[in-house]
Order: C-alpha cells, then structure tokens, then sequence
C-alpha cells in the first residue's frame, strides 16, 4: 500500500513517551520505508520463538501525542478508538498469549479526553488481547502531560488499574497558580492510592532558569514520588542535588530525583535496573510494542513506526494491515552499541571485561576510534578508566547525551556528528554542565 502522507517520506518524530535524547539507538535518521508491516512480523515471530521470550510493554497514544490539550474532558474522534481498539486486538494475535504484559502506558490526551466509555472499551481490549496477570497493574502508568485531570477522571483511572501517573507542566513564567494546581493534583493522586506520583519539568529548562525556585515551590506543598529538573547550562549541579537532598531527593541520572526507598534505587543497587526505549526500566530487554498513529514499537533488533496521521493509519487497520510505515534492523555492531549506551545510562559503568567475553573482541582495540574521543572526558574527570571497566562520574543528561554520542556507530551517516562527538575541552567543567555547541541532542 502506498500513502502520500510527508511525514513517511520526511523527517518522523519520536512519540512524546520515547525517552530522549538518549533513549533510542539507531537514530531515527536511519528508519526507511524498505522495512514494513512484514518485517514486524517476522521479528515477532523470531521473539515467540527464544526459550525466555522478553516481557511485553505496551503503550497507546492518538494523534494528538505530545501537542497541548487542554485540561477538560472533551468526546475524542469515534473512529480513532474504534482503529486503536483494532490494532491492539492485531498486535494480541501476533504474540504468544503466555507472554504477559508487563507495562502499560497511556500517552497524549487519551486519559483526560476520551470518554469514560471510551477508557473502559480501551482497557477491556488491552485485557482480551494479553496476557494480563495481577503483577501487569504494578505498571500501568497514564502520562497525562500539561493537562490537570479533575479528581473524578483520577478517580476513574484509578479504577480501571492505572497506578502510575506521570505529569508534564508547560513552562509558563511568572504563572505560580499552575504550580499551586499541579502540587493539587498531585496530592488527589495520591490520596486516591496511586502508587508512584512522576512530575516531569523537562519543558522548564527553556523558560525558567530559577529551576531550584520553582522546584521548592513545588515541594513545598506536595512531594511526588519522582521528579525530573533539568539543570539549566551554567548553573552548579553538585549544588543544584545538594539542594534536591534537602528534600529527601537523589539523583538517579537523567535528571530524575527520587528517594531512597524507590524500587529504581533498589533495582540499582542489586545490577537489575535497565535502560529501554521507554527510559528507565526494572524490565530486562522488553520488547515495547507501540499502539496508535506515530506510535513506535521495538522488538529484538528491529524498530518500526506506525502511519503518523489518523487518515494514514485508518487506512492500513481498516485493510487489516499493520500500520507500520518505516523500520529499521540492528546490525550485530549496532547491538553491541546499544548494550554499552544501556550500560552508560542504567549503570554509569561500561563494563569492559563483560563486553570482552560476550563478544569476543578486544575492547580498545574494537573501539579504537572512539578510545581516542573519551581521552578528553578522562582529562577532564567525566569518565574513570580502570582495569576492566569504565566508570561514568556526571549524571546529568546533557553530558550523558556526549558520552553516549560516542559510540553512535552511524555517526557517519549523519553531517557533523562526527566532529560533534570531540568535546571541547574548555567546556568540560566538573560538576558544571556543558555549554558550548555539544549541547545538541543525541537524538531527535
């Protein structure tokens, strides 16, 4: 089938839930309309064939992912359910039905606009097209985003199992109430027994350079369970954490905040916390499984992404096809890439010797190229180099994002990525984020 939809043939867009600008490997530059629906298929069926097949994690969004709602409950599209609804019942048949789902995540305005019939619909067919065990609700998370649900929409969600949910204020300068509301619905949420409260103030790093002001605003009244602050450039992060553990908060990387007793930290400590498509994970190597127009889904090594507009993706469902438009497959290097970029972000540690015996190669001497850019991060104490590992010392995602620029394999592909990779030494400065032009995202 072919569609005249530009996004296809254009630049895509990685869907809101996709962690970045670290959390997908290869980049999206290298998805191609030569990979499709059947490619999909195939890696499925590879997946239900391995003696311990991944946990499964599923995430729906709709065409509105990622662009602003507002806070009321408005009818969502009849038809954009009802195709939804049909992927998820296809995406069910393809996998074996004793592989459980392990997470669920609601993204854009599905949770706050669409119907209360809708909703119930949507989580009955999730229910009837996988495996779901009373283990799957430790997960079901809705990223609600700048919108405020009302405490009856809390409630319903509550109801129908979520027990995650994840705000995403928009950076609106000088506007406290929106902060006295937040620190509201946050508090309802928990007092409707939602087990994990997220706040994610990525949007802020533009518009409000007073990050600590704004975050104690906002502890000062309601603390969630996770809170994610980008430190804006310029600004001390060592001071910046010291503050955060005042109010009984850590750094865990990635500028997400959390407290001691969170199972991330305890995931941490026992080498079972992973690095995903979807960020941070107690789930090893889950194959994500993405629902919805743009939606992305990542099984084994391949990446595809569905039709980006509701006509396109319509089309392909109400053909009974999958609506997979662009894919790309891992190559054996690009795996071995991924596992270290994981390994950075999760551990803050490359374990060299690992790496060494798993894939029978000479680490410096595979790496030759890229030994030579990480010279500078040692000079300027970003990285520990030692006997059969590398200890990663900064946490913060900008000099993350560098770290792991590092060992994009497709690098070439890309103009300037390259020479991008090199940091320039004098903006390498411990305990202060970087401000020269590496400051780019790793990925789109």
């Amino acid at each position: 089938m072919e569609y005249s939809e530009d996004r296809i043939s254009g630049r895509i867009s990685a869907p809101e839930v996709v962690e970045r600008p670290c959390g997908l490997y290869p980049a999206l530059h290298t998805f191609s309309r030569d990979y499709g629906a059947d490619d999909y298929r195939d890696w499925v069926e590879q997946s239900n064939g391995d003696p311990v097949p991944a946990p499964l994690a599923v995430y729906v969004q709709n065409e509105a992912s990622g662009a602003p709602v507002s806070s009321g409950v408005s009818r969502a599209h009849l038809n954009e359910s009802r195709v939804i609804e049909h992927e998820l019942r296809l995406q069910g048949r393809l996998f074996d039905a004793d592989r459980p789902l392990r997470q669920l995540i609601l993204a854009g305005s599905i949770a706050n606009q669409w119907s209360e019939d809708q909703l119930y619909r949507l989580v009955s067919t999730i229910q009837s097209s996988f495996f779901v065990n009373p283990d799957s609700f430790n997960s079901w998370c809705a990223c609600v985003g700048d919108a405020l649900p009302s405490l009856q929409r809390l409630r319903l969600l509550r109801a129908l199992g979520i027990n995650h949910i994840r705000y995403a204020p928009a950076a609106r300068p000088g506007k406290v109430n929106d902060f006295d509301r937040l620190s509201e619905a946050v508090q309802y949420a928990q007092q409707l027994g939602f087990s994990k409260t997220i706040v994610d103030l990525r949007h802020l790093r533009k518009d409000r350079p007073d990050s600590a002001q704004t975050v104690e605003a906002l502890l000062s009244g309601v603390q969630p369970d996770r809170i994610r602050v980008f430190v804006p450039e310029g600004e001390d992060r060592s001071a910046f954490d010291a503050h955060m553990t005042a109010f009984g908060y850590r750094n865990i990387g990635l500028d997400w905040y959390l407290r001691d007793a969170d199972s991330w930290w305890r995931s941490r400590a026992s080498d079972s916390l992973y690095w995903t498509l979807l960020g941070y994970s107690e789930l090893k190597h889950p194959d994500v499984i993405g629902v919805g127009p743009g939606a992305m889904s990542a099984v084994c090594e391949f990446y595809g992404i569905n039709a980006a507009s509701l006509p396109s993706y319509s089309a392909c469902l109400d053909d009974g096809v999958l609506p997979v438009v662009q894919g790309t497959e891992l190559e054996d290097g690009d795996v071995l890439r991924r596992e270290i970029i994981a390994m950075t972000l999760a551990s803050f540690c490359i374990r060299v010797s690992a790496i060494e015996n798993k894939w029978g190669i000479r680490f410096e001497h595979f790496f030759a190229r890229e030994a030579e850019l990480l010279d500078a991060f040692e000079r300027n104490n970003w990285i520990c180099r030692q006997d059969d590992k590398i200890e990663i010392l900064p946490r913060g995602c900008r000099e993350l994002a560098q770290i792991c620029r590092v060992f994009d394999g497709r690098a070439s592909d890309r103009p300037g990525l390259v020479s991008a990779a090199a940091p320039d030494e004098r903006s390498l400065q411990p305990g202060r984020s970087p401000v020269s032009a590496q400051n780019t995202p790793f990925h789109e």
